[in-house]
């Protein structure tokens, strides 16, 4: 039930996107200071649920639990930033972290334990996370703009984003 609840709020969600897109490219300048507020809340939120999962540093079940809730948010909010800017980086870094987590958690259900293996995955995919976070800073926010949280809709300077969804990739 909860997970339908999550699909149906992420299509939601991305049907909001969509429609803000698509009033961006008619409406013009309104339509771009609203798409850009939905794309700062999004990023607020997805750095949120990121900062929250590194204050977990100790593996256990129940952090698993946790950064799992914390990764579905950060999908829904990676959708609707990678759709505004044209450019899917985040969401394929937060499927391959739910992967990890999801595989993490069926392997302890069936022991009862993290190996050996098990935590040096997790304290990989925690460094990933924790090299991130400067990243979406320094691709998706205008730091020529007052305050420095003006959210860019057009992306670039991309490529170490795509290198460590490429490394969690290799992590699972």
């Amino acid at each position: 039930m909860k997970k339908i609840y999550l699909i149906f709020m992420t299509l939601i969600l991305v049907i909001i996107a969509v429609l803000i897109i698509y009033s961006y490219k008619t409406e013009g300048e309104e339509a771009k200071v609203t798409l850009e507020s939905v794309v700062g809340n999004s990023l607020f939120k997805l750095l949120d649920n990121y900062d929250t999962i590194l204050s977990k540093k100790e593996l256990s079940i129940d952090s698993i639990k946790e950064i799992d809730k914390n990764l579905t948010s950060i999908e829904v909010s990676s959708g609707v930033i990678d759709l505004a800017v044209g450019q899917e980086l985040l969401s394929p870094i937060a499927n391959s972290l739910l992967k990890i987590m999801s595989d993490l958690k069926d392997r302890y259900d069936k022991s009862e334990q993290f190996s050996e293996q098990d935590k040096e995955k997790y304290k990989k995919a925690i460094a990933e996370i924790d090299a991130m976070i400067p990243l979406i800073y320094k691709v998706y926010y205008d730091p020529n703009s007052k305050e420095g949280a003006e959210p860019k809709l057009e992306i670039e300077n991309f490529d170490e984003l795509k290198t460590i969804n490429i490394r969690i990739v290799e992590n699972q």
